[in-house]
């Protein structure tokens, strides 16, 4: 959220004004290829941008900002011509699409990237929004799966309210928005997976914020490496595109020092055998059980296998977590785990080191809009985006 504010104050800067940025988000945010008027924020390369502008019927739609409750309504365009004004309605707020994970299995990263974004959004607005206009957030659920996710992009896509797509979470509802903001021309910011499906090929139209898989798997597995002198490395993931991406991650990370995979167990959303996977990640080879296992695997998968592996497990092991798996202390040990010898990669600062400054902005940003909220990994990870 706050490198999309940076977005539209850097085309703002460049064409003068955001009267036409939201009716041809193609020209005003980003092009079919960076090729001039490159805009940098926050060590990101961005645009060409060019203008335009639209003009349509209309038909009521509700929106909210994030500093209101109070539902807007905006005039909702139905056609486009060039040369005719833009509506007074449609300039008043700058839209952003977001389809998440409100329910199900991964709803607390949804929430947590939604009040990141509205924390961001709502200081912004509340210093004048971007040169006058107020920046709102529309979040539709998809339940942590893509083919509502896909839906849910299309409705953004075809709303020409909606200048681009920000925050959404996991590994198929990004590639399936990455893929359809590539094949539409919108851009698609910060979205809460490190997949190399929404970095490879290079999409101009996808701007991703945090590190990826196998820059988190290689960092664990560096560190291991040099302080220790594992060799036998195994994986617990989830049986499908996100945790497939950290099985070939670590595969690949694991083969430029010359190791080879030791292990690896699955484990499905709808049903989760944690003795099997113990098992199963143990092998068959006496006296040699895994001196370490990565665990690429949603934080309340993740707490229940590391503690039962902990007390099966003949000799310690380290358990690298991934950003995605990461749970806290207390959280382990409720399970019967320990958090000794456990190691989390984590892709943005502590959410409560506050001589981090944006972290520090990100604290007074969020108890601005909840004063009861406590600072977390994803709703930094969304005031970021």
């Amino acid at each position: 959220a706050y490198l999309a504010g940076r977005l539209c104050s850097a085309v703002a800067r460049q064409m003068g004004t955001l009267s036409t940025v939201a009716s041809n988000r193609t020209a005003a945010f980003l092009s079919s290829a960076f090729t001039s008027s490159l805009f940098y924020v926050s060590g990101l390369t961005l645009g060409p941008y060019i203008s335009g502008n639209c003009s349509t019927g209309l038909s009521a739609t509700w929106i909210t900002s994030p500093s209101s409750s109070i539902g807007v309504p905006v005039d909702r365009p139905s056609s486009c011509s060039s040369g005719v004004p833009v509506s007074s309605a449609l300039t008043e707020f700058i839209v952003f699409g977001q389809s998440t994970a409100l329910s199900g299995v991964a709803a607390d990263k949804g929430l947590g990237m939604r009040m990141g974004i509205w924390a961001a959004f709502a200081w912004q607005n509340a210093n004048g929004g971007i040169f006058g206009r107020k920046l709102a957030l529309e979040t539709l659920d998809d339940a942590y799966s893509a083919g509502p996710a896909g839906a849910n992009t299309m409705t953004f896509i075809q709303d020409s309210r909606v200048l681009a797509l920000v925050g959404y979470v996991g590994t198929a509802a990004a590639v399936q928005a990455s893929t359809l903001a590539a094949n539409h021309s919108i851009a698609l910011v910060g979205p809460y997976t490190g997949s190399d499906a929404v970095r490879v090929p290079f999409q101009p139209t996808t701007v991703n914020v945090r590190a990826s898989y196998s820059d988190e798997i290689h960092a664990l597995v560096k560190f291991l490496t040099t302080n220790t002198q594992t060799t036998r490395v195994s994986i617990f993931y989830q049986n499908d595109s996100f945790g497939q991406a950290g099985y070939a991650a670590l595969v690949q990370t694991l083969y430029a020092v010359n190791l080879r995979l030791f292990t690896a167990a699955a484990y499905s959303l709808t049903s989760t055998d944690y003795g099997a996977a113990v098992q199963t990640v143990l092998g068959h080879a006496a006296n040699m059980s895994p001196e370490a296992v990565v665990v690429h695997a949603l934080s309340q998968y993740a707490a229940p296998f590391v503690a039962l592996a902990q007390a099966t497990f003949p000799t310690p092991a380290y358990f690298l977590l991934t950003s995605p798996a990461a749970v806290s202390a207390d959280t382990l040990r409720q399970y019967g785990g320990s958090p000794d010898r456990v190691l989390v990669s984590q892709v943005v600062p502590s959410p409560v080191d506050t001589t981090v400054p944006v972290v520090n902005a990100y604290i007074s940003a969020l108890r601005a809009v909840n004063s009861t909220a406590t600072p977390d990994w994803f709703s930094l990870e969304g005031y970021l985006a």
